[in-house]
């Protein structure tokens, strides 16, 4: 019994370790997640609600705005060659993706604080397939509208080491958060994590901290791990998912112990054992029997029981006539009728005496 506990604690501690792996091993995609995503999701569901139209708003910089599009243009399309958003199977992000995607983060930054005055531009009719096109050479996720008809919250938990930042919930509510924070704290084992969130659709840079509410870039720590990598931030998440590892590893023994199973106790069937069915078609009498697991034993004959002879007078009751035997049935024959008998000869045989019947057995002589 202690060999099976054991090993179901090692299989689950590998799959958390598993998890913590490939956790681990998205960190450099999930830190190259921007805005632009979200952006572009924005539009595309600006050009559905629209019908193939969009209105988007678009700020005014003059020639700095132009160039910074043209820059931030060419940038990101040095990320995607280079896979730095680990969207390739089989290609491995480029060693230089950390400075290429903080290139790209500080372009968009420049790009958001050019200019003041907001134009309005009407799109196209074409746009919403352009939109979906970009959605999906750049491999974002491509909306619905009933991804903001909940209005719900998506929860990030974000580590103050780096501001290294992975999703919690994808449609939380306020009343979650709680249940939300806890769960961040306890990916990395004690060490200092805080929740953010925001509304569903918007991009992570409109964050905000749900105790100081705070907005995730104005920290000091806010995306500082797109800048600089810090192996000791990344060695907090590896700690914090091996202790709880180990606290679920301990919660299962734990478990086991308290219902003890006695030795050589066989465990129990997963599936019930088949009972032969009783046939529908047969008697109500015989179907009892069946359930009742009647057996029919052979039938032996009974020895035959001598029956003794009278040998006194016996008493009579009652009239004699009970006990006269009763009478024949040539005693009951009474001689049919067949009236005058005609001849053929002469006349005078017409007024015959009436033949003679000897006897019941119906015999007819002739004089």
């Amino acid at each position: 019994m202690t060999a099976r506990i054991s090993g179901m604690v090692r299989s689950r501690a590998l799959l958390l370790a598993l998890v913590a792996a490939a956790t681990l091993a998205m960190e450099l995609p999930a830190s190259a997640e921007s805005s632009y995503c979200a952006r572009l999701q924005a539009d595309y569901l600006s050009a559905v609600r629209a019908g193939g139209g969009s209105v988007t708003t678009t700020r005014s910089g003059g020639g700095d705005v132009s160039r910074i599009q043209r820059q931030l243009a060419a940038a990101e399309a040095e990320a995607r060659n280079k896979n730095c958003r680990g969207l390739g199977l089989f290609r491995k992000p480029h060693k230089s993706c950390p400075s290429v995607l903080s290139k790209v983060n500080r372009l968009r930054q420049q790009l958001n604080q050019a200019g003041g005055r907001t134009v309005v531009v009407r799109r196209q009719s074409g746009d919403r397939d352009r939109i979906y096109s970009q959605l999906r050479r750049n491999g974002c996720r491509v909306p619905s509208l009933g991804d903001t008809a909940s209005s719900g919250y998506r929860t990030l938990c974000v580590r103050t080491c780096d501001g290294y930042y992975f999703p919690v919930s994808f449609s939380s509510s306020r009343s979650r958060f709680n249940t939300d924070e806890t769960v961040c704290k306890a990916m990395y084992g004690g060490a200092d994590a805080e929740l953010y969130y925001h509304s569903n659709g918007r991009s992570a840079e409109e964050a905000v901290s749900y105790r100081g509410n705070q907005r995730l870039e104005s920290q000091p720590y806010g995306f500082a791990y797109r800048e600089t990598f810090n192996p000791a931030c990344q060695a907090e998440l590896k700690r914090g998912l091996a202790n709880l590892t180990e606290a679920f590893a301990d919660r299962v023994a734990a478990a086991k112990g308290k219902t003890p199973t006695a030795q050589g106790t066989p465990a129990p069937l997963l599936l019930p054992r088949p009972v032969a069915r009783i046939n529908a078609t047969v008697d109500p009498e015989t179907r009892a029997n069946l359930a009742g697991h009647f057996k029919v034993g052979p039938v032996t004959p009974d020895d035959a029981e001598e029956v003794a002879v009278a040998t006194t007078t016996i008493r009579r009751l009652g009239p004699d006539y009970y006990y006269m035997a009763p009478p024949k049935i040539e005693a009951l024959y009474e001689p049919p009728d067949l009236g005058p008998e005609f001849s053929l000869i002469s006349s005078a045989h017409a007024a015959e005496s009436q033949p003679k019947i000897d006897g019941p057995t119906g015999q007819t002589t002739v004089q």
